[in-house]
């Protein structure tokens, strides 16, 4: 039987050749890494810049990693709450923490879009 894996946190895509990274957040961080991987391979994705490093690139350069996972159990035990709120209150945590790790690791080598979620 196939079970479908969800961790929600921050991820990071980093360029091990120019050190170059994308730092996103998402509720399903599998399936979004598949998302961000078909739209590289289909030349559509959201970030020009890289877009750009991808098609220079072999998917050996590219590493993949969970900076932080947000478990919806834990917001839920602590807060009590339930259904739209509780995934309300998830985003709103996941956009927090993905902003946080953003000014962390500086955005000087990002490859996130202009001003992503800095407004």
């Amino acid at each position: 039987m196939y079970h479908r894996i969800k961790v929600s946190g921050i991820y990071k895509i980093t360029h091990k050749v120019t050190g170059e990274y994308y730092v996103g957040q998402s509720r399903e961080i599998l399936e979004r890494w598949s998302s961000h991987y078909n739209d590289l391979k289909m030349n559509k994705h959201s970030s020009p810049k890289f877009q750009e490093l991808f098609n220079r690139s072999s998917m050996t350069d590219w590493t993949f990693e969970i900076i932080k996972v947000i478990s919806k159990t834990e917001i839920r035990a602590k807060t009590g709450l339930k259904g739209k709120t509780l995934e309300a209150c998830i985003r709103k945590i996941l956009l927090a923490e993905e902003k946080k790790c953003m000014n962390e690791l500086s955005i000087t080598y990002s490859l996130n879009k202009i001003n992503k979620h800095f407004q």
